[in-house]
């Protein structure tokens, strides 16, 4: 069996701790994507969805930067629910034939006024 495909966010590779955003804030979260230690560029591109606990999702367009660098940025949506975020980057890859998925946690808190 060949090397898998794997997706790795890059807050989780650098040991980030647990990130905190206001409603209103710019984000940019980034991804890359590896077989075999190599930074590779699946097909399809990688798709980040984020997910509210209140159920809300938000799918914020990803970029490709160079071969198996992705990034996302967006706004946090000032009707955002205030609490405990995931986002998830996905790879669901026909090349390489594989699919990776990492979701990471993050906190939207509530405004100050």
């Amino acid at each position: 069996m060949g090397e898998l495909l794997q997706i790795r966010d890059a807050d989780d590779a650098d040991g980030v701790g647990l990130q905190v955003f206001k409603p209103g804030q710019s984000f940019r979260f980034a991804a890359t994507t590896t077989v075999a230690s190599v930074l590779v560029d699946p097909t399809p591109a990688p798709v980040m969805t984020l997910r509210g606990p209140d159920g809300t999702t938000i799918t914020p367009t990803v970029a490709h930067d160079s071969t198996g660098e992705w990034h996302a940025d967006g706004i946090v949506p000032t009707s955002a629910a205030a609490g405990f975020w995931v986002r998830r980057w996905q790879c669901s890859s026909s090349t390489p034939s594989d699919a990776a998925t990492v979701e990471i946690r993050f906190k939207v808190a509530a405004l100050d006024f």
